[in-house]
């Protein structure tokens, strides 16, 4: 089996970019799991163990976000993301709108301004920020799917109005 490389490709941060939607959606999905085991246990291991899987998922939205801006901001054109919604015209100013202009970069908007949320809730206490971040971080798996291309089979088999 012959091995074809590429010279001039830019993996590293496509590839960092990918392991940080990975592990968006995994502390997503393990985080809501111990905000929920919280409640209904009211341990302060649980409540730890939750909050610092929030400040992992916190931290891999932003390196999603670094990920996709290195790209974009070097024209990394063997992205489709940058080929599609960059050019070279573009001034540095516009290349910020570039992170929404598609359907993944809207996710990615929605997943940042929700973990900015839930920082601000995990920072203020309250009686409410377990089952609230719990909720949140089941939002943020969602969209941490989104990015993934996950289907979820009971959401897209269902066919509606008929």
């Amino acid at each position: 089996m012959e091995t074809i490389t590429f010279n001039g490709e830019h993996l590293a941060a496509g590839n960092w970019g990918h392991f940080f939607v990975v592990l968006s959606f995994i502390t997503a999905i393990f985080g809501a799991i111990a905000f929920a085991v919280h409640v209904k246990s009211q341990n302060e291991t649980h409540r730890q163990i939750a909050r610092a899987t929030f400040f992992i998922h916190f931290i891999s939205v932003l390196g999603i976000i670094i990920s996709l801006f290195l790209i974009i901001y070097n024209h990394y054109f063997e992205y489709q993301y940058a080929w599609q919604h960059s050019s070279l015209e573009l001034p540095t100013h516009y290349m910020i709108s570039c992170f929404w202009e598609g359907q993944e970069g809207s996710f990615l908007l929605w997943l940042f301004w929700e973990a900015v949320l839930g920082m601000v809730i995990m920072l203020k206490p309250s009686q409410w920020q377990s089952p609230v971040l719990a909720i949140v971080l089941l939002s943020q798996a969602v969209l941490s799917s989104m990015l993934l291309g996950i289907e979820i089979p009971f959401l897209t088999d269902y066919k509606f109005g008929r």
